[in-house]
């Protein structure tokens, strides 16, 4: 089946990173695109590898953190 490319590298980006990050975040560093950035948080969301962290209501004040073991 495999995943897609973006797919790996949000979740590389966010095992790298120290803090969580938001949406906005990942698509800046990552130059992608909101849709591609969601696809891909969702899938991952869906593994279980990622969780998200609501600091408010809206989309944008949304924080991913990876999953700790």
């Amino acid at each position: 089946m495999g995943i897609n490319k973006s797919v790996a590298q949000v979740h590389a980006l966010l095992l790298s990173a120290s803090n969580p990050m938001s949406t906005d975040e990942i698509m800046e560093k990552l130059v992608i695109s909101r849709g591609n950035a969601n696809m891909s948080i969702r899938q991952l969301v869906d593994y279980g590898i990622v969780y998200k962290n609501i600091l408010q209501e809206t989309e944008r004040n949304i924080s991913l953190r990876r999953k700790t073991y």
